[in-house]
């Protein structure tokens, strides 16, 4: 009984081990699920948004949209969409913020809407 009781044991402790090993190996994917859907140029004419590339200190580039402020006064507000969807999905919520004059910035993740680069650890920090 006590043998069976622990090959048991030792079966779960194993397989739970496992899943550890595979979850530190392929973090990654795990933890960055990018979305690639990016609207036609019509689509986006039609937003009143501009994108722009942005380029980073590791000569990583981005897409991001931008809309500039109507007038000087008006704050800039700027968007990082976090690791749901993309930047293009939060379009709604950029026309809103920008609805009284204020400018937009919604910035674009690495790997993220329809950018070739691979998202990594060190392009977000």
């Amino acid at each position: 009984m006590k043998k069976v009781l622990w090959n048991g044991l030792l079966f779960v402790a194993s397989l739970y081990l496992g899943m550890l090993v595979i979850v530190y190996l392929f973090q990654n994917s795990f933890l960055y699920i990018p979305d690639q859907e990016v609207p036609s140029s019509a689509q986006l004419a039609r937003t009143d948004f501009t994108a722009v590339t942005i380029t980073s200190e590791g000569e990583s580039k981005t897409t991001s949209l931008w809309k500039p402020p109507t007038d000087q006064t008006r704050p800039v507000f700027m968007h990082l969409h976090g690791n749901a969807g993309s930047h293009y999905h939060r379009i709604p919520l950029y026309r809103a913020l920008a609805q009284n004059g204020s400018g937009v910035l919604g910035v674009g993740y690495p790997g993220y809407g329809g950018t070739l680069a691979a998202p990594a650890k060190k392009d977000y920090i």
